[in-house]
């Protein structure tokens, strides 16, 4: 093992790895991937696309904030031009969740959910 990886190991602090390549490759694909499945739905809902494309902006704004992060922290940074409100921002999460990229961690505030990037790499990724 590398005397850097087992520095790494001790201290519990692995920000100085770099990320793996298969890990970017898999996760550009997935939300690349999340983005064209809805850009060639054949029945698109109004809005839908700007819904999709706000949710991947948001998660992009809160990959600054670390692997974990609450709801109103990400609504402090204002990621998005228009001003959203907490039920908009929840639905983005929402969306995002169900998309396999957010998890939404138990328990806590009901108006100020903890969330966390679900996949390995993804926050680094996007980040």
């Amino acid at each position: 093992m590398e005397p850097k990886f087992i520095t790494c190991m001790q201290l519990n602090d692995y920000s100085s790895v770099p990320v793996p390549r298969f890990a970017i490759k898999i996760n550009t694909a997935s939300v690349d991937r999340y983005l064209q499945a809805t850009l060639t739905k054949t029945r698109l809902r109004p809005g839908e696309v700007d819904t999709v494309v706000k949710s991947i902006v948001m998660m992009k704004a809160a990959t600054v904030l670390g692997d974990e992060f609450e709801l109103k922290a990400l609504i402090a940074i204002q990621p998005l031009r228009t001003k959203e409100t907490l039920a908009s921002m929840a639905s983005y999460i929402k969306i995002l969740e169900a998309a396999d990229f957010l998890e939404v961690l138990d328990g806590g505030d009901r108006e100020n959910l903890t969330v966390r990037f679900s996949k390995p790499f993804l926050r680094e990724t996007i980040y």
